[in-house]
């Protein structure tokens, strides 16, 4: 979801730390700081400097708690991952979505480029409740053993 100025040949994308990239508003859970990168794409053998601001029309709630983990990179590929760059928390009992802008702004033309993002507090995993016979014959098969032993030591 990069937002590029009409003017601007980089790019700029919040991603998960692994690269992947996010689609939609992204669910997590109130209490945790989560952690998220940037892809950085026609920056390269620049310097970028990241800057933290809460888009003013994205219902940005001030509870929510975004904190960065570096402020500047040195570019060295077209298609730069840059992980562990910020953390976004929200606190519990928080609901609705809330905006965050990072800037990368390069640090020679001054340049800025927005990359936003929503997240939405909730819960982040989907728990699979095993079905019954899954969990009643293995426990079945242990207690018929245990008679089967007893039985014959009588």
């Amino acid at each position: 979801m990069a937002l590029a100025g009409s003017a601007s040949a980089f790019g700029a994308d919040i991603v998960r730390n692994d690269g992947s990239f996010i689609s939609g508003t992204v669910t997590i859970a109130p209490d945790i700081a989560h952690p998220y990168g940037m892809r950085l794409f026609d920056f390269d053998g620049k310097d970028v400097q990241y800057e933290v601001n809460y888009d003013p029309n994205g219902g940005t709630s001030p509870g929510i708690n975004v904190v960065l983990l570096k402020t500047t990179a040195s570019v060295n590929s077209d298609n730069f991952l840059d992980t562990n760059v910020f953390t976004v928390e929200l606190p519990a009992g928080s609901g609705g979505e809330y905006t965050v802008r990072i800037d990368v702004k390069e640090v020679i033309s001054g340049e800025e480029i927005p990359a936003t993002y929503k997240w939405r507090a909730g819960a982040t995993q989907d728990y699979e409740i095993p079905e019954f016979p899954t969990v009643a014959l293995p426990v079945a098969a242990i207690l018929g053993l245990a008679f089967v032993f007893m039985r014959r030591k009588e």
